[in-house]
């Protein structure tokens, strides 16, 4: 009688002992993350495209290094600038850290379409997407903003 009572306590115990453990072995922690703030153009002119992103990147692990963004420009839903920008900035352990990527594109990179709504002073649809590079961890980052031409020829947001 007594063994017939002990087996089910026993097998009680010992599934409440390996559910913790395993569960939280499971669990991963997660990984740096980096959030579009604004999105700035600085000038918009005949001659040229100056943007300006400013992320905040959220590291709940130790300090990184982040030393370079790899990026995509959409002006109104259409695809107009691509590349990688080196960086240096610091992240640290369990921290925030501010991040300003400037973009300078030559005119001859934005659409004509796009040209026109400045001069007509429509606003204009930017998106900023891609990943920063950080000994070997990759940190994804999207947004949009909208931009409307000022009287002087720039845009603002």
């Amino acid at each position: 009688m007594i063994a017939r009572c002990a087996l089910p306590l026993v097998a009680a115990a010992l599934a409440s002992c390996s559910a913790g453990p395993a569960t939280r072995l499971l669990a991963r922690e997660a990984g740096p993350t980096a959030e579009v703030q604004a999105i700035t153009a600085r000038a918009f002119d005949r001659s040229h495209a100056d943007f300006e992103l400013a992320l905040e990147v959220t590291n709940p692990g130790t300090g990184l290094s982040v030393r370079s963004a790899q990026y995509e420009l959409l002006l109104d839903g259409r695809p107009f600038a691509a590349g990688v920008i080196a960086l240096q900035a610091e992240v640290p352990a369990r921290g925030r850290a501010p991040l300003k990527v400037g973009l300078a594109l030559a005119y001859l990179d934005v659409p004509f379409a796009a040209r026109a709504k400045v001069k007509r002073g429509e606003p204009l649809q930017v998106v900023a997407r891609g990943v920063l590079r950080a000994q070997g961890t990759d940190i994804a980052f999207a947004g949009e903003a909208s931009l409307v031409a000022l009287a002087e020829g720039g845009l603002d947001r």
